[in-house]
Formats: structure tokens, C-alpha cells, sequence
């Protein structure tokens, strides 16, 4: 990192590292090995059949080796198991979200059904961005729970500020998420007289999250401040080495977003967002916590959008923010209901099945892994 390395090492804390490194200590027990071989499908057991073969020469050791061991085979697969888990864990959070913030049942139900259609993550599953999807939404609901009692107040802030640490370690693709709640917090700073419990919930996130930073640099040496800021400078570098045209990549990161979600929800998610600003309604929907945290997500997509801070791959580096557009779209599936009961499930419907129209097409035409060049 300090010799200025542009790409993935220099540009990525420890976290995803130290995640395979504890995968491949789980996988170290032949029975472990064994038993997560008899669970692989066939279509994967060709794949990592195929990576088992190859080999290489060691010249330290005068031989060759398997690039890809027994254990190493397990920890992939273990690795691609837990990252599809966390996505099919990541509605739970959402869902709570939802119902603390007083939308209903049937219209959180509605939203998560969004879920499985999103088409990103389908495209590049189990890819490690979709890995993160999980912990993202779990960060705005853990800090959207730090009110109420003090005791209530200072535990879920102390879980938000762990994981957010704990995000931070993984990815700095979480600074936007981070950033998020900094202006959820301004929203409640505002819409509320009583500081104190919001006073407790940042005093109690921010110990927990500097806790654990301190506590590996005490225990390991490792610097976490000074990794994230040569990250992040390593990060500005790329695209002194790649250069972007401003324009083009805005109108590609722009299509990238709303194609993503395979149009539908990005829809929605702005429908929402400008229902909840009209005049008539917004100091009053200014003071709801799912529009706070959907301006929120609004606010610091548009910031990454126009600052020309990532200019490509965006549909598979916002992966992470797909749960928090799904959050967002809940906006617009409530301002539905001003169309009637009737006429509100029949919209709703012929959206959804648009959605399953639109995303079977991406997938479809769409390959995240580049597998024709293997062929």
C-alpha cells in the first residue's frame, strides 16, 4: 500500500483477506473438506474441478504444486455459500426497517418481493460485492433502532458503530454508507427537541467503532487509520493511470444504476423520493424515518454519481446499495395507494411482472464472469 499500488491491494483494507484466511483454517479438517464436496452442485464441482488440475512451478521448492489445493477447492466453496446466505439473509433487516419505520405489512411484503428480481446481484453472484449487501442494510437499521430509552439507545448505537467498523475493514465502499448516516443523524438532530438519547447513540457508535481499530493496531501492529487514508489516496491514483471521459461515464453510470435493479425499482425509488419533497407534504414526511433514510441513500448516490469518483462497474460496485434503493422504492410503492386499492394492487402487478421481464432479459444478455474466455 505505502508504494502507492493503484489496484486491488493497495486500494482495499485487510477484511476480505483475513475473511478467506479464517475460511481456509475452517477448511483445514479433511472431514470439513468432505463434507462441503458432497454439497456442491455439479455445475460448480466441474468448475472447481477444472482449477484443481492445474499446477505450477514452485522453483524455491524444485517441484510443482496444485495451484488449487483440497482445502483451498473448500474455502472457495464455503466462501461462495456464506455470500449467497448473506443475500438471502438481507431482506430480514429490511424488512424490520420497514416495519419500525410504520409501513405495513402488505407493502413491505410487496417491496421484498422486489428483492430476488434484483439484477446485479443475480448477474454476479456470489461475487464478494454481494457479500456486503447484508451488513449494508444492517448498519442504517442497527442506528435507525438507537432511540428510545438510554439503555435501547446505547446498545443498538454500540452494534451500528461495530458494524460499521467492521464494514470498513472489508471495504471502503462502505464510506458511503457511513456517510448516509451522518445525514440521518442530522435529520433527527433536526426533527427532534431531545438531543440526549441522539447524544448517547453517537457517543456509543463511535467508541465501539474506534475500539476495534485500536484493539488490532495494540494486538497486530496494524494501523487501520493509516490504511484506510493510503487506500484511499491509492484509490485517487487509478484514475490518474486510467483515464475516464467525465460526460460518457456519467451517462453509462446513470444507466448502469437504474438498468441494474432492472429499471422497475430505480423507478419507484425516485417516484418516492419526489413525492416525499412535495411542498405540501414534506415538512411533515421530512420527519419520518424512512424518508429520512431515503433522502439519505438519494443524497450520497447523486454525490458519487456527480463527483466522478467511480467511473465504471457501477452496477457491480453499488451491488451494496441495492438494498438500500429497495428501501427507497418503498416510497414510491406507498404513494401508490393514492390510486385506490384496486387500481394500486393492478399497478403493483403489472410492475412486478415487468420487473420479471426486465431482469430475465439482463441476465439473459449479461455475463459477470467473462466465462467465454475460458473456453
Amino acid at each position: 500500500m505505502k508504494e502507492g499500488d493503484f489496484l486491488h491491494q493497495g486500494t482495499h483494507p485487510p477484511g476480505l483477506i483475513l475473511f478467506h484466511r479464517a475460511l481456509l483454517w475452517v477448511c483445514q479438517p479433511t472431514v470439513v473438506q468432505q463434507v462441503l464436496r458432497l454439497t456442491e452442485p455439479s455445475s460448480v464441482s466441474e468448475s472447481l474441478d477444472i482449477l484443481t488440475q492445474q499446477s505450477a512451478p514452485v522453483p524455491e521448492l524444485q517441484t510443482v504444486l496444485p495451484v488449487v489445493t483440497p482445502r483451498d477447492r473448500a474455502a472457495l466453496w464455503l466462501g461462495d455459500l456464506l455470500t449467497t446466505l448473506a443475500v438471502a439473509l438481507t431482506p430480514i433487516p429490511l424488512w424490520f426497517l420497514l416495519r419500525d419505520s410504520g409501513q405495513s405489512v402488505p407493502l413491505v411484503l410487496r417491496t421484498l418481493a422486489f428483492w430476488p428480481l434484483m439484477a446485479n446481484t443475480i448477474v454476479f453472484l456470489p461475487k464478494s460485492d454481494c457479500l456486503y449487501t447484508l451488513l449494508a442494510i444492517s448498519i442504517i437499521w442497527t442506528w435507525s433502532r438507537a432511540t428510545g430509552s438510554v439503555s435501547r439507545t446505547i446498545a443498538w448505537g454500540a452494534i451500528a458503530g461495530i458494524l460499521s467498523v467492521v464494514s470498513l475493514v472489508l471495504t471502503l465502499a462502505f464510506a458511503p454508507v457511513l456517510a448516509m448516516l451522518l445525514i440521518i443523524t442530522s435529520f433527527r438532530l433536526w426533527s427532534t427537541r431531545a438531543w440526549t438519547h441522539e447524544v448517547f447513540a453517537i457517543v456509543s457508535a463511535g467508541i465501539a467503532f474506534l475500539s476495534i481499530p485500536l484493539l488490532m493496531w495494540a494486538y497486530s501492529g496494524a494501523n487501520l487509520f493509516e490504511i484506510w487514508i493510503l487506500n484511499y489516496h491509492n484509490h485517487g491514483r487509478f484514475y490518474d493511470h486510467n483515464t475516464r471521459t467525465y460526460p460518457l461515464w456519467l451517462l453509462v453510470n446513470l444507466l448502469e444504476w437504474g438498468m441494474s435493479s432492472a429499471g422497475v425499482v430505480a423507478v419507484l425509488a425516485v417516484i418516492g423520493v419526489w413525492a416525499s419533497l412535495k411542498p405540501s407534504v414534506r415538512k411533515l414526511a421530512l420527519k419520518q424515518p424512512l424518508v429520512q433514510a431515503s433522502l439519505a441513500y438519494s443524497s450520497v448516490m447523486l454525490l458519487l454519481l456527480f463527483s466522478g469518483k467511480n467511473m465504471g462497474e457501477a452496477a457491480r460496485l453499488w451491488i451494496i446499495f441495492d438494498p438500500l434503493l429497495l428501501m427507497t422504492s418503498a416510497l414510491g410503492q406507498a404513494s401508490l395507494a393514492s390510486l385506490g386499492l384496486e387500481k394500486s394492487r393492478l399497478t403493483w402487478r403489472m410492475l412486478f411482472i415487468l420487473q420479471v421481464l426486465t431482469t430475465l432479459a439482463i441476465i439473459i444478455r449479461v455475463n459477470g464472469f467473462h466465462l467465454g474466455d475460458l473456453s
